[in-house]
């Protein structure tokens, strides 16, 4: 008797720790890792999850992760929507914003988004007012001064700059 209940013990613990050992966890839980918005923010695509990264391109941090977001956007799953917003709490990033914004709206954001980052940090060319920014495109993209200005204080590029 006393070895069947040794057994049955032994058997016991062993489903207990089975269940917990291989049980798995919910990866993301509401109210740990996330919090849920009370309304839904509107998005790009609504059939899509959408992650937006804000940045700015003075930040080193956003620099430094620049090559990894790289990377990581070229494996993104077909129900994933990566988008970038420029953060904004000064005229400086307003600047910026606007370089973002008018670098889209040329259709140039490829070329110049790198070369932004690196004006930045590398060659420490704060890209601090539109003549700058300009000189830049026009180095690293071929940007007119009349495509330029007319992007720059485009309705679009402007409400854009707003909206961020």
């Amino acid at each position: 008797m006393k070895t069947i209940s040794k057994v049955l013990a032994l058997a016991g613990l062993l489903a207990v720790f089975a269940t917990s050992a291989f049980a798995q966890p919910a990866l993301y839980v509401a109210g740990t890792h996330y919090e849920e918005l009370p309304s839904p923010v509107r998005t790009s695509d609504p059939n899509k999850i959408e992650v937006t990264e804000v940045f700015w391109y003075g930040c080193p941090h956003c620099y430094a992760f620049e090559p990894l977001i790289e990377n990581w956007k070229e494996n993104l799953p077909s129900d994933v929507n990566f988008v970038l917003s420029p953060g904004m709490w000064n005229q400086l990033m307003q600047v910026h914003a606007q370089t973002y914004y008018t670098a889209e709206s040329l259709d140039v954001l490829d070329t110049t988004h790198d070369a932004v980052f690196s004006a930045f940090h590398q060659e420490q060319n704060y890209l601090q007012s539109k003549e700058e920014v300009q000189k830049l495109f026009a180095e690293v993209a071929g940007v007119s001064e009349e495509d330029f200005d007319r992007a720059w204080n485009s309705f679009s590029v402007t409400s854009s700059v707003s909206r961020a």
